[in-house]
This record gives C-alpha cells, sequence and structure tokens, in this order.
C-alpha cells in the first residue's frame, strides 16, 4: 500500500470495524484517538507513522 495512513484512516478502519463486530462505534473511535495519542506522546515521528500502519492494519484484520 503506498497511501500514507493518519489518524482520519485509523479512524475509518476503526469505524469499519466496529460495524462489523457490531461494538459500540463512538466506543471504539473513543479508545482509537486514546491509543493513537499515547502513542503520539511517547515516540518519534518516523516510529509513530510505523504505529499507525500497524493499528490501521489490526482494525483490517480483525
Amino acid at each position: 500500500m503506498t497511501d500514507r495512513i493518519n489518524e482520519q484512516s485509523v479512524e475509518r478502519a476503526a469505524r469499519e470495524w466496529a460495524t462489523r463486530s457490531s461494538n459500540n462505534e463512538q466506543m471504539v473511535v473513543t479508545s482509537a484517538y486514546e491509543t493513537m495519542a499515547a502513542l503520539k506522546g511517547s515516540l518519534a515521528p518516523a516510529q509513530y507513522e510505523t504505529a499507525l500502519r500497524d493499528l490501521y492494519n489490526q482494525y483490517n484484520q480483525q
């Protein structure tokens, strides 16, 4: 995949996962944003981009 993964991409993947898995969409998205905030605060920019891609992939594989 050549597209850059960003916070909006992860949010979209989280919403889609919530729908597929019959989970509360608002709670899933809130959790995703909390995770991204924690990662952003603790990682260098390149590591953060890698972590976003990993989080995005987790939502798409579940």
